[in-house]
């Protein structure tokens, strides 16, 4: 048989501790007790006497030894191991009642003053007695089971003790436990338990033990009899927001509970008429035997508003990729009717033409390749927008790349008198896998604005490869440098920003939408590169 010392914090007696606890033939420690070995006549282990891990570890071996039966072999060795015993203790032999000094101080009764049982049980239960003594006696026979607690007035002080006792070879032993300040302590916590206005439950791992009137109210309860003795379990539903079953989750945060102490979390509670109650619980463990104190906040206006917030950047994303999508649509729709209206005016120009006529055409002809520009801008934006632009990876030629896009961009620059120059690195390799057409168009983009922008001088192109390359990766630096008009320093944090131009004056000389930058941002994006841009006195980069 195994035989448990019940603790909790500095109290001890003989007792069932909650848990099965095992037998030892030596000193063991467990997490928060300690435990030392019962043995019969022969030495033989034959329990275990546990106590919390803060109990003297030379008392309770020699508590063990009382048990065991080794050291006692007659009243007076008895009497002596009390008295040598630090914690409050009384040895029963016979009708003998012997307390030790720490027993003395504790009852405020002197041992000359109850010297034996009969004198005790009149000291102090009075005209009780005679009841008392009867359940002393049941108590005695069974082994004491539990342990027994009463209130001693002497002095002028009031005091609440708890015996424990135990039977052993030559008599009885009590152990005392001061339970006045506990007592005081508790009675502060039932006021503040059942006064809070923030609701508490008492539970241990099977059962709710007790609540307050607020928890009844959060839970759709009538009274607090509708959730004492039921199961926790069956106020949550089946599975958390998480998808796993409550079961499982309740197991994870009780054990992380009893290994910290304190522990909080969210959960998904059921109130009495099924609906779902979200709250914050804040676990404590109170006491050694694995009671815990739930404090429960209610998250429902939390959740109701977080919910609200989702919904509406769902309900916004949803109108912008239906924008999105609609712009696609509409642009596709425009071009190809606006790609044979540019076919028919370039088919009239080559016709016998006056000179009037001839630049009617010619300015019509702008006009339908500009606004073809704005819709394919407008597309390749709402592509972009919608999630619905994939990329190639093909082997190309960089240098032939930026070869093709400043052969495009020639005549204009011809034009205005500026010279063009494509210079690249030796380091730079022959050919990468990248989409050839998407980084032709950012960089056909980036060149038609250093033309459009630069009145004298020129445009540079320059591709280098970037330090620490391997054998299968490899970064190149893509710049177009001119010597135009420069941006303003506080036009530059805005400039890959959609439909952004450096002023409206901009859009008035020198025309465009404002797409340009922001797609070319996109794609380079797409591509896994960054995008950006100097400007100075002479020119931009």
């Amino acid at each position: 048989m195994a035989v448990n010392l019940g603790v909790i914090r500095h109290r001890w007696g003989v007792g069932d501790l909650p848990g099965a606890l095992p037998a030892v033939d030596q000193v063991t420690r467990l997490p928060g007790a300690i435990g030392v070995p019962v043995c019969d006549e022969a030495g033989e282990a034959i329990g275990a006497l546990w106590a919390n891990a803060e109990a003297p570890l030379e008392v309770l071996t020699q508590t063990a030894q009382v048990l065991s039966g080794l050291r006692v072999s007659a009243d007076h060795d008895l009497e002596k191991l009390v008295a040598s015993f630090p914690s409050p203790t009384i040895a029963i032999m016979g009708e003998r009642l012997v307390p030790n000094r720490a027993a003395c101080e504790l009852t405020g009764i002197g041992a000359a003053e109850v010297p034996t049982l009969e004198r005790w049980f009149e000291e102090v239960y009075g005209p009780d007695a005679g009841l008392i003594r009867g359940y002393y006696e049941a108590d005695r026979l069974a082994g004491f089971p539990v342990p027994r607690a009463v209130q001693i007035k002497r002095g002028g002080r009031e005091r609440v003790v708890e015996f424990h006792g135990t039977n052993t070879r030559g008599g009885e032993l009590w152990f005392l436990t001061d339970l006045t300040a506990r007592v005081s302590s508790e009675e502060r916590f039932r006021a503040m338990f059942e006064l809070s206005s923030t609701p508490h439950l008492l539970i241990t791992r099977d059962r709710i033990v007790d609540c307050n009137e607020a928890a009844v109210r959060l839970f759709g309860f009538e009274r607090i009899d509708d959730l004492i003795d039921r199961l926790p379990s069956t106020l949550s539903p089946e599975r958390q927001p998480d998808g796993r079953t409550s079961a499982e989750c309740g197991r994870e945060e009780l054990d992380a509970t009893f290994e910290k102490g304190r522990h909080r979390f969210d959960w998904v509670h059921r109130r009495a008429d099924g609906s779902e109650l979200p709250v914050e619980v804040s676990l404590t463990l109170q006491r050694s035997d694995g009671t815990l104190l739930a404090e429960l906040h209610d998250l429902t206006d939390r959740v109701t508003y977080e919910r609200g917030l989702r919904e509406a950047r769902d309900q916004a994303m949803q109108y912008a990729r239906a924008k999105s999508e609609f712009l696609a649509v509409m642009s596709h729709e425009i071009r190809t009717p606006m790609n044979g209206v540019i076919g028919m005016t370039r088919l009239l120009r080559d016709t016998a033409l006056s000179a009037q006529q001839r630049d009617y055409v010619s300015a019509l002809e702008a006009c339908g390749e500009g606004l073809l520009a704005l819709v394919n801008d407008v597309l390749d934006f709402s592509r972009l927008e919608a999630g619905k632009l994939t990329l190639e990876a093909i082997p190309s030629s960089l240098h032939d790349l930026a070869d093709e896009a400043v052969a495009v961009v020639a005549e204009a620059a011809e034009s205005r008198g500026l010279s063009l120059a494509v210079l690249v690195d030796e380091d730079v390799p022959e050919r990468v896998l990248t989409d050839p057409t998407r980084l032709r168009q950012v960089l056909l983009n980036l060149l038609s604005n250093a033309v459009k922008f630069t009145q004298q001088g020129g445009v540079e192109v320059g591709l280098r490869a970037r330090p620490g390359a391997s054998a299968s990766r490899v970064e190149v630096e893509l710049t177009v440098t001119d010597t135009g008009v420069g941006i303003a320093p506080a036009a530059l944090p805005r400039l890959f920003t959609a439909f952004t131009q450096e002023d409206a004056s901009t859009t008035r000389r020198f025309g465009g939408s404002g797409l340009g930058l922001a797609i070319c941002k996109r794609l380079v994006g797409l591509m896994g590169g960054t995008i950006d841009a100097r400007s100075g006195a002479s020119g931009t980069t």
